[in-house]
């Protein structure tokens, strides 16, 4: 995934990638527990729909900070996003909650943590995301920035349209010790030659 370079003081003004889509934070969000993985299983290949059992439980992540401003709507409304608010309507609803959950998820990151300018995400690098009645949930992924990957765990749920955002709560957490990348197909850069 390719992301502009600069960051724009506003989010009026951030311009998505061409090809996929990327992502406020309380007072008090350095104070967020971090994510520190289970028990590592191999990485599933694909986001995969799941049905709870009637009456069963749906799935979610503990310890969540909730965003108190979302921004995914705003940025594909952007005119300089034409082409990715364009291209959305072509997926399938479960790859178009996934871009869309994306989008906002590496803006809330980007906002709220001062380690760079986050350019990838891999919703699903260490446990399987879920989407369930139009609900994303990221038990435990990770965003890179700086050519380092941290841990990220996350839950979306989009407005019926799969336009904007309706809810969204996630924990940062400690960098990915760089011995893991590999296994779990995280590069430091795309195109990287290590």
């Amino acid at each position: 995934m390719e992301i502009v370079s600069s960051v724009p003081k506003t989010v009026t003004d951030r311009v998505l990638p061409e090809a996929a889509a990327p992502p406020a934070i309380p007072a008090g969000a350095g104070d967020l527990a971090p994510v520190r993985p289970p028990a590592l299983a191999p990485r599933p290949a694909v986001v995969k729909p799941q049905t709870p059992p009637p009456g069963g439980p749906e799935p979610e992540v503990q310890g969540l900070t909730s965003a108190t401003a979302l921004y995914a709507g705003e940025l594909l409304r952007n005119p300089a996003n034409t082409q990715v608010r364009d291209t959305l309507p072509l997926l399938t609803p479960d790859e178009r909650i996934v871009q869309l959950c994306s989008i906002e998820a590496l803006e809330q990151i980007r906002l709220s943590r001062d380690k760079g300018f986050p350019d990838s995400l891999d919703t699903s690098a260490f446990e399987e995301t879920q989407i369930t009645d139009g609900k994303l949930v990221a038990p435990l992924g990770a965003y890179r920035a700086n050519r380092g990957w941290y841990y990220v765990s996350f839950e979306c749920t989009p407005e019926s349209d799969l336009e904007s955002v309706r809810e969204f709560k996630f924990r940062l957490g400690d960098q990915v010790p760089r011995d893991l990348w590999e296994g779990h197909e995280l590069i430091p850069e795309d195109f990287d030659d290590d």
